[in-house]
């Protein structure tokens, strides 16, 4: 039996150009492997957006003001 692999890249990032820049140069490679690609904005609440729905494979994006609401005391 064939397990399906998965993978996740995880990008921390306060510069939202330098971001799409990133997303635009690697779509190809992210949409033929089934990657998830979880964005964490290093900023208290999120500065910018990123439209996931056009994008043929997974995004989140994260702020402190997630994580913080996710994980509560264990956040920090």
């Amino acid at each position: 039996m064939q397990t399906e692999r998965k993978i996740a890249v995880v990008l921390a990032t306060i510069r939202e150009a330098s971001l799409k820049r990133f997303i635009d140069e690697w779509r190809d490679e992210f949409t033929r492997e089934h990657i998830h690609v979880i964005i964490v904005e290093d900023n208290p609440h999120k500065q910018f957006s990123i439209d996931a729905a056009k994008e043929k494979f997974a995004i989140t994006h994260y702020c402190w003001e997630d994580i913080k609401k996710d994980l509560g005391g264990m956040s920090g």
